[in-house]
Parts: C-alpha cells; sequence; structure tokens
C-alpha cells in the first residue's frame, strides 16, 4: 500500500519545516509528501520552496476543506495522512500503517504523543480508549466515537475524496471531524494502539486544549455544529437513519452554548435556534448518561448548568476566560 501525507498549512512557518522533514524521514519506500499552503502571509512559501522531493501547491485563502480539495489530486497513494502543519509523524508510522492495512478499511487510528514547546511529552491522544470494535453503531448512537485529532488518523483514498466532494461549502473550517466520524459508515475502522506521531501543545492549536477565550469557545462550537450537520446529512444520504444537530450535540457542547447564550451577548447565526432552558436540560441530560465522562465531572457540570441562573451575569463573565465580549447593551436579547 501507498501512503501520502497530505500536510495543509496556514501561518505556521514555525512548525511546518519540521512537519516536511518528519515525513521525507519515513523508512516506508513508498511515501510521498503533499503540502497545500493555504495563503499564507509569513514565510511559509520560502519554507516549503526549500524542501526538495514534495509535491507543493500554493493557494488563495479557503480553509481546511479547501486547501484538502485542492491537494487530494496531487496524492497517488491508496492511503492518504492528514497531517497538520504544526504536528509530525515518527519515521516509522507510514510502514507500521500500510503493513496493518486489510481491505474495506475506511480509517486507521492511532496515538498521538502530546508535546510542548520544549518537545517534552505532556500526555497523548484520543483521551479516551479507543473502539475496538462497533465504531458504527457508536456514531449512530452518539454521532462521534473516541479518536486522535487530523494527524492521528490515516484514510482510505477513494473514500476521502467522496468525502471531501461531498462537502459543498469549501469554506468548512475544520472538515477532519467530519470525515473521521463518517468514515465508519463507509467501512472498517482499524486501531493501531501506539502513538505514531506527535501532537504540538504551544496555544494556537484548535483542540479543547487551547481554547482560552469565549470567542475561540464559540467558533469552536460553531465548527462542531457544522460537523455534525454535514454527518447528518451523510447518515440521511445512506438510508442509516434521519438524525438532528441536536442529537449529536455532546454535553460539553450544550455547556459552551448555554453559557454563550447566557454570558456573551453576540452570538452567531447558528445559535438562534437554542435556548438556555433547551441547553440547560440537554446538557444535564447527557452529562448523567454520555460515555466515558468520570462521574465527578458529571457531577460538577450538572450542577454548574442547574445554578447558571442563579449567578449574576456580571459574576459569570468574571469568571470566564479571558477575551471578554463587549457590553450587553451592543446587542439586545443576548439573555
Amino acid at each position: 500500500m501507498r501512503v501520502s501525507v497530505l500536510i495543509n498549512n496556514f501561518n505556521y512557518a514555525a512548525y511546518i519545516g519540521t512537519a516536511i522533514k518528519s515525513v521525507l524521514d519515513q523508512d516506508d519506500k513508498w511515501v510521498e509528501c503533499v503540502v497545500v499552503d493555504d495563503g499564507s502571509t509569513d514565510n511559509s512559501q520560502t519554507i516549503i520552496e526549500g524542501f526538495e522531493g514534495i509535491k507543493a501547491l500554493f493557494k488563495p485563502n479557503g480553509g481546511q476543506a479547501s486547501a484538502i480539495a485542492a491537494g487530494l489530486p496531487l496524492c497517488e497513494g491508496e492511503i492518504v495522512i492528514l497531517l497538520d502543519a504544526d504536528d509530525r509523524l515518527y519515521p516509522e508510522a507510514c510502514r507500521i500503517i500500510a503493513e496493518a492495512w486489510r481491505a474495506g478499511t475506511t480509517l486507521v487510528q492511532y496515538r498521538l504523543d502530546m508535546l510542548d514547546l520544549q518537545g517534552r511529552k505532556i500526555g497523548a491522544y484520543p483521551l479516551q480508549p479507543f473502539l475496538q470494535e462497533g465504531q458504527k453503531e457508536y456514531v449512530l448512537r452518539w454521532g462521534e466515537f473516541p479518536s486522535s485529532p487530523t494527524s492521528g488518523n490515516a484514510f482510505e483514498s477513494s473514500f476521502l475524496r467522496g468525502a471531501v466532494a461531498r462537502i459543498e461549502d469549501r469554506s468548512f473550517a475544520f472538515a477532519d471531524g467530519y470525515f473521521i466520524f463518517s468514515a465508519p459508515l463507509h467501512g472498517r475502522v482499524q486501531v493501531i494502539d501506539r502513538a505514531l506521531g506527535a501532537y504540538l501543545v504551544h496555544g494556537r492549536n484548535a483542540s479543547t486544549s487551547a481554547l482560552q477565550t469565549m470567542e475561540r469557545i464559540r467558533d469552536q462550537v460553531c465548527v462542531n455544529i457544522q460537523q455534525k450537520t454535514a454527518l447528518c446529512t451523510e447518515i440521511n444520504r445512506l438510508g442509516l437513519g434521519s438524525p438532528n444537530v441536536k442529537a449529536f450535540l455532546g454535553p460539553y457542547h450544550w455547556r459552551a452554548i448555554a453559557f454563550i447564550l447566557r454570558v456573551y451577548p453576540i452570538n452567531p447565526e447558528v445559535f438562534k435556534g437554542y435556548t438556555i432552558i433547551e441547553c440547560c436540560r440537554c446538557g444535564v441530560i447527557k452529562f448523567a448518561c454520555f460515555p466515558n465522562i468520570p462521574m465527578l465531572a458529571r457531577f460538577r457540570n450538572i450542577i454548574a448548568l442547574l445554578l447558571l441562573f442563579a449567578i449574576p451575569r456580571r459574576v459569570l463573565r468574571a469568571k470566564m476566560p479571558a477575551g471578554r465580549p463587549p457590553e450587553d447593551s451592543a446587542v439586545p436579547n443576548a439573555s
């Protein structure tokens, strides 16, 4: 099996060189590196052009989905790894993935070490154990399943091309979640329960470890709703059910939307169909039954949602992360 590693980059000049080098250093005899720069304004292009033996494409900024769509035609491998520009693969990664691949597979999952800026290991993804089987049923029930971030997933090429083609909005911010969670609907998911790469934590990541401001929390929830919407559409298309987006929102999504509606006065159009009461009720239900949440975390979050109306907004706002929103007078009906 041939492996293509597709790196999409936007203003990650500080990291892109390490990502590319990690692909060029693979010990597999057939690995190609495809780099799509999505309109960077830093010196990413100079760094990318300094490498030989890669396929590079430079395009105007259009978001992750557009970068992947632009890069896939350059990928010749039957397996495609979507490597984030700030992550890296270990030298044996592509060889182990190719050797483990079986017919009918759409996705191979593997662990990622979490590294700080000094290169020290500070944890590992996924935060929950991998499912060894039953991923399709899990997705149909919960709208997701335990997974590493983007760089911890290898996709069957034809599946990925089809998934990209089904995304009508090329500005889709983070399409990777849709690719991962829809993969079990189309074939087998295999698990390699060891770290084959590293995820660098540096403060600009789109993961929960980097959600430091209310603005970023709000934006991430919008991305999650976009991903769940695409997943519901795909389940409908395949005749596997008729779920709605709200049924697939997890407990932390409901908690975030509840606090945004209560505290944050500038709410995107996507939140117009939500009320605080609904968010609190659904959040309590999900925290009570959602898999793999520690009991203490369930209890604390249920109490927090129940107390949401009793605590004055100014107190809630003072407890929110940095990046305070403007005063309520800017937008009416925020509460």
